[in-house]
């Protein structure tokens, strides 16, 4: 399933491909009906429009049978919980999904295409890691990595409308993918945009609404831990013996040093803090590594605190 979520692009694009020629062959080249000398009847083109409506009719069911299913347990659990404020928004979200999901789906198509066609021809498909911090978007970063798309999706629009017009109705939801796609990407990306949307209540899950009281109380032991946290230093965990007794009990126990492989820079600490004649001037000698070594391991930060200040 993981390696058809990919080419399956590659196989929609392709199918897109083959329905323009075919339009632009029916468009441009004019049928013949007599294709042999000596023919009595004319030979009609076949148009199957009942076949091409089941298959239109079972895409569209495959496509949102699962949203619709979704949409009527949601309302449904949301009318007997009472949560009328989040059933008068489900409907809402629900529509903005499927007009989000529908535009996202043909800037996907392509990458993930270019991705199958790198790996092909043996090249690197780039794998950048995720950004999960919040972050704005520079509009140039958007420019750079999506204007390919809006420039593939002109030119499709284009020829369309100068072979088949009519074609570009049944177009317009991939047509409309393309052309927004530096805006959307934007858009999407935009932490201010997530903050307006989660205020309106859009898209909200029942547990922001209402958070269960498991939620709640992990809400209060991080502020908790955030106060606390507040103008802690490793000075400060010296000179106060319950502050480093919490510390280590919410730390744990350091892991298991495998033989062969030691911990340079717990060797290094170690070596500094029996050289060290105070703690101000064994702190002072330590790198970022070394302070880590310390935080995790209570025998040597019992020996720097056993030093004078």
């Amino acid at each position: 399933m993981g390696v058809m979520s990919y080419l399956a692009s590659p196989l929609w694009l392709l199918l897109i491909g083959v329905g323009l020629a075919l339009v632009a062959q029916a468009s441009i080249l004019k049928p013949k009906y007599f294709t042999e000398a000596f023919q009595l009847f004319p030979t009609w083109p076949i148009f199957d429009s009942e076949r091409m409506l089941w298959i239109f009719g079972l895409t569209l069911a495959a496509l949102l049978l699962p949203k619709i299913t979704g949409l009527v347990r949601e309302l449904t659990v949301h009318f007997v919980q009472g949560s009328w404020r989040t059933l008068a928004l489900t409907v809402p979200s629900w529509l903005l999904e499927i007009l989000l999901s529908g535009l996202v789906a043909p800037i996907m198509m392509l990458i993930q295409s270019r991705h199958v066609w790198d790996i092909l021809r043996g090249r690197d498909s780039g794998w950048m890691p995720q950004r999960r911090e919040a972050g704005t978007p520079r509009l140039m970063d958007a420019l750079s990595g999506y204007s390919g798309h809006t420039i593939f999706g002109v030119i499709v629009l284009a020829a369309m409308l100068f072979i088949s017009p009519k074609v570009v109705a049944w177009l317009s939801p991939i047509l409309g993918g393309w052309l927004l796609a530096v805006p959307l990407s934007w858009a999407v990306g935009d932490p201010r945009i997530g903050r307006w949307v989660r205020r309106t209540g859009v898209f909200a899950t029942p547990e922001e609404v209402a958070p269960p009281d498991l939620l709640i109380d992990a809400r209060d032991a991080r502020l908790a831990a955030r106060s606390a946290l507040e103008g802690l230093t490793i000075e400060s965990l010296l000179d106060d013996r319950l502050a480093a007794d919490r510390h280590f009990d919410h730390a744990g126990q350091s892991r298991q040093r495998l033989l062969g492989a030691p911990d340079i820079p717990s060797l290094t600490l170690a070596a500094k803090i029996a050289e060290a004649t105070s703690r101000a001037q064994a702190v002072g000698w330590l790198d970022k590594a070394e302070k880590m070594a310390l935080l995790k391991d209570r025998g040597l930060f019992d020996r720097m605190a056993a030093l004078k200040p």
